[in-house]
């Protein structure tokens, strides 16, 4: 059994923490508490979610992970960053539709919605907190679009959800972000 912390600690500083949970690692760059008045710090929240998405031959699953973000200059105040972590694999011989794809994408970025709106509860942060989806959605930026395009209203960073692919553009190499600027 190996954990995700003593891979971690074996190559970087003791400021750096990791999890791991089913095939998906994080880490980050962590203080205890702040060191200056420009630190933050950014600490897990539990542990991580599996939330089994609907699609019987595919069994995709998505990891949510909850961090709060605190920044010395704020010592009263935390924002969240809920990050999600979806891969629809295909198995061998089996064809999966894009309407599949954009259906389990779609439900995956409905629960970190949904998560991000319980753990938003109580909150002291000031703004709606930052939701991101990565892994392997198996989609392009195009067809990604059309899951998350609203069909009125003004673009708002709180409110819509962004999508960024990185500079190869391949299929699956897209990121999903919502409260933030990408």
């Amino acid at each position: 059994m190996v954990r995700a912390q003593d891979l971690v600690s074996q190559v970087l500083t003791r400021h750096y923490k990791a999890t791991s949970c089913q095939a998906y690692m994080a880490t980050w760059q962590a203080e205890d508490e702040p060191t200056d008045d420009t630190s933050v710090t950014l600490t897990l929240l539990g542990e991580p979610e599996v939330v089994e998405l609907p699609s019987p031959a595919l069994e995709p699953q998505l990891v949510i992970m909850v961090f709060t973000i605190a920044a010395a200059e704020h010592p009263d105040k935390h924002g969240l960053l809920i990050s999600g972590n979806l891969h629809i694999r295909t198995p061998k011989g089996h064809k999966t539709t894009m309407a599949t794809k954009k259906r389990i994408t779609k439900a995956a970025l409905q629960a970190l919605e949904q998560r991000a709106s319980t753990a938003s509860s109580g909150a002291s942060q000031p703004t709606a907190p930052v939701i991101v989806l990565t892994g392997d959605v198996n989609l392009d930026k195009s067809a990604s679009d059309t899951i998350v395009q609203k069909e009125a209203g003004e673009p708002s960073v709180e409110t819509q959800w962004q999508v960024l692919t990185s500079n190869a553009a391949l299929s699956g190499d897209v990121l999903f972000i919502k409260g933030a600027f990408g």
